[in-house]
């Protein structure tokens, strides 16, 4: 069995099939999205639909990023919604069929099996291979029970200190705009700038071997 973490994809499906592709999964192979599903790229929609259509196949946790969280807040606040959209909210909705902007209904927009996962599918964090798993980053003197995922979520990547677990967190939200993954040994980050002109990051927990894409459908592969 392999474990793969995929860094955040924001809404590049293209990137997404092609590393899947790339991995050659095994039935018995699991996958860990480190949040930030959607927004800023041209297909959330469609990488929600995959995510589904994967979770129905294999084992997949779904991290929340910042992203979904501004977006379930946006669902309930109005104002704030407006705000999401100069965020890649605007490019999520129109990937919808949406583009009426923040108006009333715009939440219909989106089927129920999608809210569905954003508000009840997604976790906080995943152990796994001694591994810790977030979208943003951990208080490295608390244990998992004890972080505050509504601020840890939105922090970016800042000389992290090893973990009190003594397990390597594995990370995105901070973007590495060279496109490679960033690695100090008792952490590593694979936000990989797909969006911009970087590539979507697939780690293998076990060998730490990576496979890359980007939008235009090309791949890469590598090892930290």
């Amino acid at each position: 069995m392999r474990t793969w973490a995929i860094g955040d994809v924001h809404g590049c499906l293209v990137a997404l099939n092609t590393v899947l592709e790339q991995l050659q999964l095994q039935p018995d192979d699991q996958l860990i999205f480190l949040g930030d599903l959607i927004d800023r790229g041209s297909n959330s929609q469609g990488v929600i639909d995959r995510v589904l259509q994967l979770r129905q196949e294999r084992t997949v946790h779904v991290i929340q990023g910042n992203h979904e969280e501004m977006m379930l807040i946006a669902r309930d606040l109005p104002g704030y919604a407006q705000a999401w959209q100069q965020y890649g909210g605007k490019e999520t909705l129109e990937s919808y069929g949406w583009t009426k902007g923040i108006v009333p209904g715009w939440t219909e927009a989106l089927p129920d099996e999608h809210w569905h996962l954003l508000l009840h599918q997604m976790v906080d964090a995943v152990e796994e291979v001694g591994h810790i798993l977030v979208h943003g980053s951990v208080d490295s003197e608390l244990p998992l029970d004890q972080q505050v995922w509504s601020e840890l979520r939105w922090k970016k990547w800042e000389q992290p200190q090893p973990h009190v677990s003594g397990q390597v967190v594995v990370c995105g939200h901070t973007s590495q705009v060279n496109g490679l993954p960033l690695s100090v040994g008792h952490a590593i980050c694979i936000d990989t700038w797909v969006y911009g002109a970087g590539w979507l990051t697939a780690l293998e927990l076990g060998s730490h071997d990576y496979v890359q894409a980007n939008e235009k459908g090309e791949f890469r592969r590598d090892t930290l």
